[in-house]
C-alpha cells in the first residue's frame, strides 16, 4: 500500500501549499489524514498479533519509527528565524517546548486559545479569529496528528491484540461513534473537537483493525484474487486522486452532505484494504515508496514555512527530495536496527 500512502502525504502538501497536482486537486488534508488514521489502525493491529509479544518492545519500536526523523526535521525547522515562543510565561514555555519535542500533547493545539488571563479553551462551536489561535508555536504542525497516533499506540496492545479481539474492536468503534455523535449534537461544529483527539476519532482506528481481522480470516483467503485485489487498490487510488467532496464542519447539520461522503469513503477504504495489502505486501518498490510517505508528512512544513532557500521552489518536488534523503539517510538505518530486535 505504499504507493496508496504517499499519495495521502502528497495530498496533505498539495492541501497546505495551495497547489495542484498537474492540475490536478486530490483529496483534502482532513480527509487523507482521516484514512492514514484508518492504515494505521491495520498495521497496529497486523503487527501487534504477529510480530510483538512484548508491550515494551512494541512502544520502543513504535518510538525509533517516529521520533529520529521527526527530531531531524525540528532541528532544521528550528535553524529558521521565526520566533514562536516570545512573549511566553515559564509554564507555557515548558509546555510548547514539551510539545515540540516529544510530541505528545500537541494535538491540544488546536484548542488552546490565547486571552487576556492566558491560555484558554476553545469553546464548543465558536469559530475564532486567528490570532486567538496558538497553534503558530508548533514548529511542525501536521504533528498533532502524530501525538493523536501515539495515545492509539498506548491503548492498541489492549484493543487489538489477544482473545477477543473482534469484540473489544467493536467496542472501541461503538464508545468512538457515540462520542464523535456527542460532540458533533453538541454545538461542537468546529473541527478540533471531533477531529484532533483521539476518543472521537477512534473509530477510524478501529476501522483499520476490522479490516485486518477480514484479512486474517480463512473467508477472505478463499475470496481473495489477484483480479479483486487489483480492483480494491484502483479504487483506493481513486479515491484519493478524484476526490473532491472536501469534509466541512461549519454551518452544517449532522452528517452533513461533505460527511457522509467522507464516511462512506472511509468505509470502502476500510474493505478494500485487506486486498490491496496482500497484493503489495511482498512487493519491496512498493515498500520503498511508502517508506516516503511519513518524511513526506513531516518535512513539507519545513520547506512551506522554514526555508527561506525554498522560496520559489515547487514544494512538493522540494519535499519529495528532502523526503529521500531523510528516508535513506535516517530513516533505513533505524529501520534495520529495529527488524533485528523482533527477530
Amino acid at each position: 500500500m505504499g504507493l496508496v500512502r504517499v499519495m495521502l502525504a502528497i495530498a496533505v502538501v498539495l492541501f497546505h501549499s495551495g497547489t495542484t497536482l498537474f492540475s490536478m486537486k486530490l483529496i483534502d488534508g482532513f480527509s487523507a489524514v482521516m484514512l492514514f488514521f484508518i492504515i494505521s489502525g491495520f498495521y497496529m493491529a497486523l503487527i501487534l498479533n504477529g510480530k510483538y509479544n512484548s508491550y515494551g518492545a512494541f512502544l520502543t519500536n513504535r518510538f525509533l519509527k517516529l521520533y529520529p526523523v521527526y527530531w531531524v526535521v525540528l532541528a532544521l525547522a528550528w535553524m529558521s528565524p521565526s520566533t514562536p515562543f516570545a512573549g511566553l510565561s515559564g509554564s507555557a514555555l515548558a509546555y510548547w517546548l514539551f510539545a515540540n519535542i516529544f510530541v505528545v500533547g500537541s494535538h491540544l493545539t488546536s484548542v488552546i486559545i490565547n486571552t487576556p488571563e492566558g491560555f484558554g479553551l476553545l469553546p464548543f462551536g465558536r469559530q475564532i479569529a486567528a490570532p486567538e489561535m496558538t497553534w503558530g508555536r508548533l514548529y511542525i504542525g501536521p504533528v498533532w496528528s502524530i501525538s493523536v497516533e501515539i495515545l492509539f499506540y498506548l491503548v492498541a496492545p489492549l484493543l487489538v491484540a489477544a482473545k477477543g479481539r473482534f469484540a473489544k474492536m467493536a467496542f472501541m468503534f461503538a464508545v468512538s461513534a457515540v462520542a464523535y455523535i456527542y460532540l458533533r449534537v453538541h454545538e461542537s461544529a468546529f473541527i478540533p473537537w471531533t477531529y484532533n483527539f483521539l476518543l472521537p476519532t477512534l473509530y477510524l482506528f478501529a476501522l483499520g483493525a476490522v479490516a485486518w481481522n477480514i484479512y486474517d480470516s480463512e473467508r477472505f483467503k478463499q475470496f481473495y484474487t489477484v483480479r479483486k485485489a487489483a480492483l480494491a487498490y484502483t479504487l483506493m487510488l481513486a479515491y484519493v486522486l478524484l476526490h473532491v467532496e472536501y469534509m466541512t464542519y461549519v454551518g452544517l447539520p449532522l452528517f452533513g452532505s461533505g460527511e457522509i461522503a467522507n464516511l462512506v469513503g472511509a468505509l470502502v477504504f476500510m474493505l478494500c484494504l485487506p486486498f490491496a495489502f496482500e497484493l503489495t505486501a511482498k512487493s519491496s518498490i512498493d515498500r520503498h515508496i511508502g517508506d516516503l510517505s511519513y518524511p513526506i508528512y513531516l518535512s513539507h512544513t519545513l520547506v512551506l514555512q522554514h526555508a527561506p532557500w525554498a522560496a520559489g521552489l515547487n514544494p512538493l518536488v522540494t519535499t519529495i527530495g528532502m523526503s529521500v534523503l531523510l528516508s535513506y539517510g535516517v530513516m533505513k538505518p533505524i529501520d534495520r536496527y529495529r527488524a533485528a530486535r523482533v527477530k
